[in-house]
């Protein structure tokens, strides 16, 4: 039951909304901003998420539509030839091959690299010569029959030398271009992330210092100001990403499109439910903070607070009086 012999009310002031709304929009950017820092912190964080996403299955599938499309018409022509480079790419592109050949790219561009990676050009391109040598040499190690090994080396002759990871002007929605957007934005995240944490610091000591004779009310505006957040982000974990995939630019490429479209839901769903460990800390504070307030009797304990604090002031101001210096006279 709530206390009803408080002597103050607990309604809330103008001042406590401002700080209430401070605090909460403080909590959601750190909600929502630390998973993004904490996906870019490292290189292994980088491909942890990734490889949760299920990143690396939609690439596999991405790569293989393109290869597939930029095969010479001889082949596409050819059934036969045809149906067996689709079995040889299901054999080499799979999503444990395209994990492999994406951690020292993602490593080498940690180590190496003093700012974020960046598009020239609107283009990201990659030079194949030393991959096409590695794989050729790859599949004649492999001793298979020819009806094999002849469309393996097709396949691998048949990529350009000069290969075209991203374009941003046919791909503007593409998602390694996003990744390396996210990658450039991270010093303005962290910025804004330190500057999140201070608010939030500062907002709760204003709060405290604003309620100190009036602890249901303090009780009531923590309750609200880490509830709001906490009900944003867990919710929103499940619909934001549903809303966007409903709502939100599609690749409309015939080739690619679907792969890439599930490719972009997969990263957003994954990076939405990340959130929700804050919420869910949010919310158990606002939980406990709104007990108090309800269930807790808070008169005794602000009686005696408030003696503690007439004492304190009490013994400071004659303090303060003896050691006033009159002004002497010569």
């Amino acid at each position: 039951m709530k206390n009803e012999t408080s002597p103050t009310p607990a309604r809330h002031t103008g001042w406590n909304r401002l700080l209430i709304f401070v605090l909460a929009l403080a909590l959601l950017s750190i909600g929502y901003l630390s998973v993004v820092q904490n996906t870019f912190a490292s290189a292994g964080s980088l491909q942890t998420f990734l490889r949760d996403a299920k990143a690396f299955n939609y690439t596999a599938d991405i790569v293989q539509a393109e290869i597939s499309d930029r095969l010479p018409q001889k082949i596409k022509d050819n059934v036969i030839e045809q149906a067996l480079i689709a079995k040889f790419m299901d054999f080499v592109i799979t999503p444990e091959n395209v994990e492999r050949l994406a951690d020292p790219g993602i490593k080498i561009i940690y180590k190496t690299a003093n700012t974020p990676t960046s598009i020239i050009n609107n283009k990201v391109v990659i030079d194949t010569t030393t991959y096409k040598t590695q794989a050729s040499n790859y599949i004649a190690s492999l001793k298979l029959p020819d009806a094999i090994t002849q469309p393996g080396q097709d396949l691998v002759g048949s990529v350009p030398t000069q290969l075209t990871l991203v374009d941003i002007t046919k791909h503007p929605n593409s998602p390694l271009a996003l990744l390396i957007r996210m990658r450039n934005g991270l010093r303005t995240v962290h910025t804004i992330l330190i500057v999140s944490w201070w608010v939030t610091v500062i907002s709760l000591l204003v709060l405290v210092l604003l309620n100190l004779h009036n602890l249901q009310r303090l009780c009531k505006s923590l309750a609200w100001g880490f509830g709001i957040p906490a009900v944003v982000i867990i919710v929103g974990s499940w619909l934001f990403p549903v809303l966007i995939a409903i709502l939100g630019p599609k690749s409309t490429d015939p080739i690619i499109g679907d792969s890439t479209n599930g490719l972009v839901n997969s990263l957003i769903t994954n990076a939405f439910a990340a959130t929700r460990n804050f919420g869910f800390i949010c919310l158990v504070i606002a939980v406990i903070t709104g007990l108090i307030y309800t269930f807790v009797p808070m008169h005794k304990t602000q009686a005696q607070l408030d003696a503690t604090y007439s004492k304190v002031t009490k013994r400071y101001r004659p303090k303060r009086s003896r050691n006033a210096k009159t002004p002497t006279h010569h």
